[in-house]
């Protein structure tokens, strides 16, 4: 594996002379929270996959994106970005602000990054592809929780035009 770290944000990375080919980005793994940013990673250049994962109070998630599939994208149920406040907080979010920092909370970020790294995993070892997470995959850290599978497309995100998936099919299907 070579990797490497680029400091800048995906808009301005995806600009460069040597990063601007429709079809570079076989692959991306993105765990960003804010709305604009996934925007940005799912739709500045379409990925081929897009793995995500996502984090809230207890619950996380991980996910597989293609745009013509007829299921839901990393954008599809991503709440828009609101000024944080106590009063939009929810209720953990809120006793954080009283209280010390509950390290559970970062449990369920580290265990979002480790199943991230499992489907990651899985995509370049075909063999073990046969598990990969079908569209989302959902846990609830508090509770126990888990519902897999895939969801289906928000009527109001991007993603639902027939357009979305045409340019997809444009770029990846050559």
């Amino acid at each position: 594996m070579n990797l490497q770290a680029f400091p800048l944000m995906w808009e301005k990375f995806v600009e460069q002379p040597e990063f601007t080919a429709p079809r570079v980005y076989e692959l991306v793994v993105s765990c960003v929270d804010k709305y604009d940013a996934r925007k940005a990673v799912q739709f500045a250049r379409q990925p081929r996959l897009l793995l995500t994962a996502g984090t809230g109070d207890f619950l996380l998630s991980v996910s597989r994106h293609r745009l013509d599939d007829g299921m839901s994208c990393g954008l599809c149920y991503q709440l828009r970005d609101r000024t944080p406040t106590c009063a939009t907080a929810s209720e953990g979010a809120q006793d954080a602000f009283e209280k010390p920092i509950d390290p559970s909370i970062g449990f369920v970020s580290a265990l979002a990054g480790v199943l991230l790294a499992a489907e990651y995993t899985k995509e370049i070892r075909p063999e073990w592809h046969a598990d990969a997470v079908n569209n989302t995959a959902r846990l609830n850290a508090l509770t126990g929780k888990f519902k897999a599978g895939p969801r289906s497309k928000d009527p109001a995100c991007n993603c639902s035009s027939k357009y979305v998936a045409l340019g997809y099919q444009d770029v990846w299907s050559r």
